[in-house]
């Protein structure tokens, strides 16, 4: 009764084995199978239903289940007389399969029982089969892939190479295991090689990050070689390095060109810098990209160290008054994309103008840098110079023109006046005397005084023109000293002025810390005398001019009063040009040459003149010369 229970429970177990189990005797009879074996081959039945059958005529019966039926039975049959454990793959007709496991049971060396295991299995052969699809197909890829693929070990030994890495089958499949030393050694290569590629390694491997570089051969026809490589680190999540992937790809091609374009920019770079203009280019955001020599140059900047960035001290020696044009015709190019060009000033240290600089921008646009503003800059000084002397000449010859139009002019009028008025008193004194006694009494003083007077006249016209020409000539002296101020205007004013020939007196005041001046006395005179003769002149029936000597700040200002006809305003700044001659003097004579003696004189004693004016009611004419206190000459 217990061995019965035994049994049950013993067939419960082999009941709940996930494998089919057939268990036959020595004479090949079936003895047991569990149900797992009814299951998985779709046996009717029940397990102890197949109790007793020959094995091997069921193997014969079930045949048809298997994809192979012949070797199925072949298998059972010689299986069992080798006596030995073997584990198989068998596949169903239905497409599945199973691991089948052969056991044999001895006692005393010899086989008393056989036992087969079969488990089903076809969920994990089709993963194994899509692993090994999905490898080949890998493998494929990498190994058609135009660049060189390595998977190398934590220690640097080389666990897989594509075909395009090694192309030779059996040299590739020697480097498994083996190391870049191995390598070089097998081929008779520079273990320089080695010690680079270990160098590279080690650093990807500590750092943990990929390390590029690139490895460069000499061909056998003398040609270089070009691969780019990279050694990449994985790691696993324990943060140990598992493999470290080689990359490399030939980029002999590209460096080629590389190369080519570094020495076409080297080429152009030099031709840039022989260029006599200079050339730049500047994006829209500032960034300096390009300039030459002669842009420095240009910019007077030879000992300025450029920035990356554009600053506004690039543009320090740029003329102040010229800068806004320049910023204004860079805004317009960045609106309009339009070019752009003009003329601008370079100065120097001091201020003064050193060159003239042509300029011309305009706008380039590449995917690559974007907006940018490419300019030349061309010296044109010695051009600007040619045309503004060309300028001068010719307005100097307008100039000498007018003056000589209105010399002819104003000389044949001024002149004829008086020399009628000699011509006339003459003739009526030679009449008289041609008239013996028969003349009727006349007041010869009257005609003689006339004569010598219209004969002093033209003398000051003629020694005004003199003066002129001895300006333009520069041959006026200036020989200056200390004069007393007081007797020096009071002989000016004595000789012409008190009484002036309308019988009006010049009204004089010096403030009484005003001793002497620094002047040319001779040059001096001349200033002072053409302003009041001009004040009385233009004042006739008028209160008579004032003339007011004082001291102000470091000058000496003498102040020259009248009430007169006064200027027009927009005539003041032509005044003291040659041969002019205000509007509205009328018939009033004049030559239009003393204000510019004047002026000369004036600057002579490094001084100016400054005129206030207003119509109908007369002017004032202030000379201000530096109140110098130590004797000085400097006379030429």
């Amino acid at each position: 009764m217990t061995e019965n229970i035994l049994l049950e429970n013993l067939q419960a177990v082999f009941n709940t084995l996930e494998s089919g189990v057939l268990i036959e005797s020595a004479d090949r009879t079936i003895l047991s199978v569990n149900k797992k074996f009814i299951e998985i081959f779709s046996i009717p039945g029940k397990p102890e239903d197949l109790a007793g059958y020959n094995c091997l005529g069921a193997a014969q019966v079930a045949k048809g289940l298997f994809k192979d039926p012949e070797q199925f039975v072949l298998d059972v049959i010689e299986i069992p007389e080798v006596g030995k454990e073997r584990l198989d793959v068998i596949e169903s007709t239905d497409g599945r399969h199973f691991k089948r496991k052969y056991h044999p049971i001895l006692k005393d060396g010899v086989i008393t029982c056989h036992i087969w295991y079969y488990e089903q299995i076809t969920s994990l052969m089709h993963k194994e089969v899509e692993l090994i699809n999905q490898r080949n197909f890998y493998h494929t890829i990498l190994n058609e892939l135009p660049a060189d693929i390595a998977i190398f070990s934590a220690d640097h030994k080389y666990l897989y190479l594509n075909r395009t890495a090694i192309k030779n089958d059996e040299l590739r499949a020697w480097m498994i295991g083996k190391d870049d030393y191995e390598y070089c050694a097998f081929r008779e290569r520079d273990m320089a090689v080695a010690d680079e590629r270990r160098a590279y390694f080690t650093r990807a491997k500590e750092t943990g990050a990929s390390v590029p570089w690139i490895d460069e051969s000499v061909k056998p026809d003398g040609t270089k070689d070009y691969v780019l490589r990279i050694f990449y680190p994985y790691f696993g999540d324990n943060k140990k390095l598992k493999f470290v992937i080689g990359y490399g790809i030939n980029i002999t091609e590209q460096k080629e060109q590389q190369i080519a374009v570094s020495e076409e920019k080297e080429r152009f770079k030099t031709l840039m810098q022989t260029l006599n203009d200079g050339v730049f280019q500047i994006s829209f955001d500032g960034d300096i990209m390009f300039y030459n020599n002669a842009f420095l140059k240009a910019m007077n900047l030879d000992d300025y160290v450029m920035p990356v960035k554009y600053q506004s001290d690039i543009m320090k020696h740029v003329h102040p008054d010229d800068k806004s044009e320049l910023y204004y015709s860079f805004d317009q190019l960045r609106i309009r994309k339009q070019p752009q060009k003009g003329i601008f000033r370079i100065i120097d240290a001091d201020g003064n103008v050193a060159q003239y600089i042509d300029y011309y921008i305009w706008h380039r646009h590449t995917d690559k840098d974007g907006n940018i503003v490419a300019g030349r800059l061309s010296n044109v000084t010695e051009r600007v110079q040619k045309e503004q002397q060309m300028v001068s000449l010719i307005e100097r010859e307008k100039e000498l023109n007018n003056m000589k139009s209105n010399f002819i002019h104003i000389t044949s009028h001024e002149l004829r006046t008086p020399l009628s008025v000699i011509m006339s008193s003459a003739e009526i004194l030679e009449m008289y005397e041609s008239m013996g006694s028969d003349a009727v009494a006349i007041d010869k003083k009257k005609f003689t005084t006339g004569i010598v007077k219209e004969v002093k006249r033209i003398t000051d016209i003629l020694n005004e023109l003199l003066i002129v020409g001895r300006i333009e000539n520069n041959k006026v002296k200036y020989e200056p000293k200390h004069v007393d101020v007081r007797n020096y205007i009071g002989e000016i004013a004595h000789e012409q002025f008190m009484p002036h020939t309308d019988g009006r007196n010049v009204e004089i005041e010096i403030d009484e810390d005003v001793k002497t001046i620094f002047i040319d006395s001779s040059l001096m005179r001349h200033a002072v005398v053409n302003i009041l003769s001009n004040a009385f002149k233009y004042s006739a029936n008028r209160p008579a001019p004032q003339l007011y000597i004082f001291r102000k700040e470091e000058n000496i200002h003498i102040q020259i009063t009248d009430h007169g006809i006064g200027i027009p305003e927009t005539e003041l700044d032509n005044l003291f040009h040659s041969f002019y001659r205000a509007s509205n003097v009328g018939n009033i004579s004049g030559t239009g040459i003393g204000l510019m003696v004047v002026q000369h004189a004036i600057k002579t004693h490094s001084g100016n003149i400054a005129i206030e004016s207003s119509l109908g009611r007369g002017s004032v004419f202030s000379i201000i010369i530096p109140d110098v206190q130590t004797d000085t000459n400097d006379g030429k």
